[in-house]
């Protein structure tokens, strides 16, 4: 059997041939496909040439069919903008800026720029303050089509470039980065650099298949970047021989195993939010896969969402509607597998917690992990909370009694935090501190993760388990508290010690 994780996974429509946006729109629709990237350049639709007119017909065709356009590739390359030749650089970037504009018209949230000439930091003066670069009317997604790039005299410039201009960023493509990693390597340090500044992955399958080494280096990291919070689109680049529709969506050809993982983010409406509609669509696909011969298999991280406010009727419908067409339920913890059987007919059966690794290969530490594990090396006794931001963990609250009850220790609260409100009621709460409770509201690597567990004397685990998370003293402890107990530190959480 082939195994199969549900995610929302779109088409490049290089993909396919013989059909014109709104009939590739309709029967992606058809097909169930989630979003599609549009080859834009001349070299396909040619947006850019199309009329205001077309271009809105074909969004409209979007939104009748459910399938945006979320993203448009352009035919021209980073080193066209870059070039010396000024003419040469002046009509390359009005293509973009056209091509950008009409992007934008359709619904775009991007422009791909191909990047087959590596840099060579030889590039013109201020090229980041460039208009084309600087003022794009959508975010330029720079897509490596050379292993030279992964060069030092190449890569160094890039992330210059990358981290001096906002509106660009990358687009990974799994057989070209493939390509650069020499066979039998484990993930090069650059990789991660690549998947921290892309906003989209191409799982680029050009017939051999996708479950090569390569391939599966460079798509693992990017899941689980996906998995820890970062937004990264996802879609299938086939460029087999025969890319007829029936053969684009052929593979595989025998039912196997639909893993779903991340229930909440399966049954999002256009607009990103979660809707009952999109629950009852979730559910229905899965239950018509499951009389096809398919076998569902869900994975529960968190039977409801548990950012934001209450649980909605599109969230009780998603996590009961699957706990019901399920023909195996896959759970954390034996207090998990006690609560979920009485929900569920399917077996539930405990796979455990690995927590993260402690990698050797990933080299040096970044400097702003660097400095935050020397700050807590620094003082008597430490506390660690680690993990994404929100509201549901009452961190305002917990840094406030830290802050009260404490002399001497320090308390280090870091993650990834996308509620600039709450980010700022935090740093409010560290101030009466004088220094001792330390707020770092970004993304800790994965794989440095180990380094601020090891430097830490304790991990603070905190969540609220009253109102909507009243679940929580019952089932599904956050991820946070089963990374605490991997890493070794005392760990400290609210209510009895059942996570076993």
């Amino acid at each position: 059997m082939g195994v199969v994780v549900i995610t929302p996974i779109g088409l490049y429509s290089i993909s396919v041939r013989g059909l014109e946006v709104p009939g590739l729109l309709g029967w992606a629709a058809s097909y169930g496909v989630p979003f599609v990237h549009l080859r834009g350049g001349p070299r396909g639709v040619d947006l850019a040439a199309q009329s205001t007119k077309v271009v809105w017909q074909w969004r409209k065709a979007a939104v009748d069919t459910g399938v945006p356009i979320t993203g448009v590739t352009a035919d021209a390359d980073l080193a066209d903008l870059l070039t010396d030749d000024v003419s040469a650089r002046a009509r390359a970037a009005q293509k973009v800026v056209r091509l950008a504009e009409s992007a934008a018209l359709l619904g775009a949230e991007w422009v791909r720029l191909l990047a087959r000439t590596p840099l060579t930091g030889r590039e013109p003066a201020g090229a980041a303050r460039l208009p084309v670069l600087a003022n794009s009317a959508v975010p330029l997604l720079v897509e490596l089509h050379h292993p030279g790039w992964m060069e030092p005299d190449a890569f160094v410039p890039l992330v210059e470039l990358v981290d001096a201009c906002p509106a660009v960023w990358l687009l990974a493509d799994t057989a070209q980065l493939a390509a650069a990693i020499p066979a039998g390597s484990r993930a090069p340090a650059w990789l991660g650099c690549v998947l921290d500044q892309a906003k989209a992955v191409h799982l680029s399958d050009t017939g051999a298949g996708l479950d090569t080494a390569g391939h599966a280096l460079v798509a693992s990291p990017a899941a689980a970047r996906i998995d820890a919070g970062q937004r990264l689109e996802v879609a299938l680049e086939w460029t087999g021989a025969d890319r007829s529709p029936s053969a684009c969506l052929a593979r595989p050809t025998q039912p196997g195993v639909i893993n779903v993982h991340r229930l909440k983010r399966l049954y999002r409406g256009p607009d990103g939010e979660r809707t009952l509609t999109a629950a009852k669509n979730l559910v229905e696909r899965l239950a018509g896969l499951r009389d096809g011969g398919w076998r569902i298999v869900w994975t529960v991280h968190n039977l409801l969402p548990i950012d934001g406010g209450p649980p909605s009727s599109a969230d009780w419908h998603a996590a009961l509607g699957v706990l019901g067409v399920a023909d195996t339920v896959l759970t954390h913890t034996c207090s998990d597998a006690v609560y979920l059987s009485r929900l569920t007919k399917a077996p539930v059966i405990v796979a455990g917690w690995s927590g993260l690794s402690a990698p050797t290969t990933f080299g040096p530490e970044p400097e702003a992990v660097g400095d935050l594990t020397g700050w807590l090396r620094a003082a008597p006794y430490t506390v660690l909370v680690v993990g994404n931001l929100t509201a549901y963990k009452d961190l305002p609250a917990v840094v406030g009694a830290f802050t009260g009850h404490t002399r001497h220790a320090r308390l280090l609260v870091a993650g990834p935090c996308r509620d600039e409100t709450l980010a700022a009621e935090l740093e409010a709460a560290a101030q009466p501190g004088g220094g001792r409770a330390r707020v770092y509201p970004h993304r800790i690597p994965p794989e440095h993760v180990y380094g601020l567990y090891r430097a830490a004397d304790a991990a603070l685990c905190p969540y609220r388990v009253d109102g909507p998370w009243e679940f929580f003293t019952q089932v599904l402890y956050p991820g946070s508290v089963g990374t605490a107990l991997a890493f070794g530190p005392p760990g400290h959480r609210p209510g009895p010690a059942r996570h076993r």
